[in-house]
């Protein structure tokens, strides 16, 4: 009997404990990720709107032929590769993955950020003398070349390593929204069932039916809020980043 009683009294401190410890640790958990997807949206849209300035200023504002390449070939790229990232993150730890995906994508933005500054730094006045185009092309080709170094060796290379290190970022960037935000958020939503069935009586499980729609609902509407702000974010990081990447 005393054992019933000592083992009644060690759970219902542990549930105390825990009833405690569950709801701060959530929103806690909650504005960081917050802040985590503040900061990564707002780096990236910066980087996409400075990426296309670089390339644009490499032709003087003549041409949106590099500005239109990058795109493309970062779409086509998370298009054939997305689906990897993905499957390395349901094989590796969440956190693991999380801080190798954004050490190796800040990487590559470093790379193709000198890549342009060599681009936008390079003298091209020995190679002036040349401007007429000598290959065959057709003129509406020709037009759209205009002002590409197509005869500089170290010029393409350069450029191919900014498309390549750019889209590869972008998989990479997925690839951390996918183990931080997507997948976290799920796992989240499920202490919100268990905060709550903490709350009141508490009997190792819900016992009845109208209690535990009473915590779907909550988890939904939980869900529902954190998706929508995340949204908010995103919108905002959208119109601030580009301003703030335009600023001198």
């Amino acid at each position: 009997m005393m054992s019933n009683n000592t083992n009644s009294d060690k759970v219902l401190l542990e549930t105390s404990y825990l009833r405690e410890k569950a709801e701060p640790n959530l929103k806690q958990s909650r504005r960081l990720l917050y802040v985590s997807h503040f900061f990564a949206q707002f780096a990236d849209g910066a980087w996409q709107f400075c990426i296309a300035l670089f390339l644009a200023a490499f032709t003087n504002y003549d041409s949106l032929l590099l500005v239109s390449t990058y795109g493309l070939a970062s779409g086509l790229v998370v298009c054939m590769f997305g689906s990897m990232a993905g499957q390395f993150v349901d094989r590796t730890n969440r956190l693991v993955a999380a801080q190798r995906f954004i050490w190796i994508q800040n990487i590559l933005v470093l790379i193709a950020t000198f890549f342009s500054y060599l681009l936008l730094t390079r003298d091209y006045s020995n190679q002036s003398s040349g401007t007429a185009i000598t290959y065959t092309i057709p003129d509406w080709l020709a037009v759209r070349l205009q002002g590409l170094p197509i005869n500089d060796s170290l010029s393409i290379f350069l450029l191919v390593g900014i498309h390549v290190c750019g889209s590869v970022a972008e998989v990479l960037n997925q690839g951390f929204s996918v183990a931080i935000e997507k997948d976290w958020i799920v796992v989240m939503a499920k202490l919100v069932s268990t905060s709550n069935s903490l709350n009141g009586n508490f009997n190792s499980q819900v016992e009845f039916s109208g209690e535990r729609d009473l915590i779907n609902d909550e988890r939904r509407e939980w869900l529902s809020t954190t998706n929508v702000n995340l949204k908010q974010i995103d919108l905002t990081c959208k119109i601030c980043a580009p301003a703030a990447g335009r600023c001198r």
